[in-house]
């Protein structure tokens, strides 16, 4: 299969690389694979290019979002992804999915648990769920973002132990958790943020931000502005 490539920016990038390195060490040859809250696609079309023997459903309720996805995909070329309008707290999938992924999706939705109730039943028995949110108590290198608001989140975000919490009340059994976007991450988001208009000095200091990035996926960080967990349905 050709290669693909998707410019990724700032969040959108230090995500990608965290999502990239867990979703690998979860054996997703072969699989059946859930992009939940896929946005505009970037993420499914990337693995779709990866992993050619999977198959990925990408789905969003935005209807502007999936059908930006569907004209990537048409320059993509791929027939391993397939990208429709869903609301999850409407999803009747019954044991299909291999594997789950749900990238900044919860903290838009009021009735979690629905959700994830549904992710539960969503996948086949021993299928493996990878959540990303943001956590409620953001730290900040530079003072212009101190003071940043999230309108479209209804809720803050959630802290390590309230995740796990969600996850085990459906009946997953945690596999891992940890901080994103650590002191590393942070940074590289910050700095990227305030280049975002130069384009000769974000172009300059691109490696330096995106070797930040990298370091965050690799450092074990103690706290950060992300979590994410890998939970496995069953015991």
């Amino acid at each position: 299969m050709k290669p693909y490539t998707i410019r990724l920016q700032g969040g959108q990038m230090i995500r990608a690389l965290h999502l990239r390195r867990a979703i690998k060490a979860h054996s997703p040859e072969n699989a059946s694979i859930l992009d939940a809250g896929c946005d505009t696609g970037r993420d499914a079309i990337y693995f779709a290019a990866k992993y050619p023997n999977s198959h990925i459903t990408a789905v969003d309720i935005n209807e502007e979002a999936i059908n930006e996805a569907k004209k990537m995909l048409a320059k993509a070329g791929f027939g391993n992804v397939s990208f429709q309008r869903m609301d999850l707290l409407e999803m009747k999938y019954v044991e299909q999915f291999d594997l789950i992924y749900s990238v900044e999706v919860l903290e838009h939705i009021t009735n979690y648990r629905r959700c994830v109730g549904n992710f539960w039943r969503a996948l086949k028995p021993a299928g493996k769920l990878l959540v990303h949110v943001p956590c409620p108590d953001q730290h900040r290198h530079f003072e212009k973002f101190e003071n940043m608001s999230y309108p479209d989140h209804v809720h803050a975000g959630f802290r390590a132990c309230e995740l796990v919490k969600l996850l085990k009340s459906d009946g997953f059994r945690i596999l891992d958790v940890r901080y994103t976007f650590g002191w590393f991450g942070s940074l590289a988001w910050e700095i990227f943020e305030i280049l975002r208009k130069t384009r000769f000095f974000k172009r300059a200091l691109f490696p330096m931000v995106l070797a930040f990035a990298f370091v965050d996926t690799i450092t074990v960080n103690r706290k950060g502005n992300g979590i994410m967990a890998i939970a496995k349905k069953g015991g």
